[in-house]
């Protein structure tokens, strides 16, 4: 939270000068922080929620990933040069 503050801060240094620019910029920053903030509580709990992810989609794509790593290293010890 130190480097939140901090850095509204200093946009209302950068911003002085004119207090409706200060306002929107330090108005843009908070929303943007907002979003990130309840983004990353959403997903606390990946597998729960509205926005939860099946398991099931993961552990399919972590098998897929090692079956192309697979192909992959097989390709380069016999000096093929792997495609795709």
């Amino acid at each position: 939270m130190v480097p939140l503050a901090t850095t509204l801060l200093a946009i209302v240094f950068v911003h002085s000068g004119n207090r409706v620019t200060a306002a929107l910029a330090m108005g843009v920053f908070a929303a943007a922080v907002a979003v990130a903030i309840v983004m990353i509580a959403a997903q606390d709990r990946p597998f729960a929620g509205q926005l939860g992810v099946n398991p099931l989609c993961s552990s399919r794509s972590l098998r897929a990933d090692a079956k192309g790593r697979a192909r992959r290293d097989a390709a380069l010890d016999a000096g093929r040069v792997p495609s795709g």
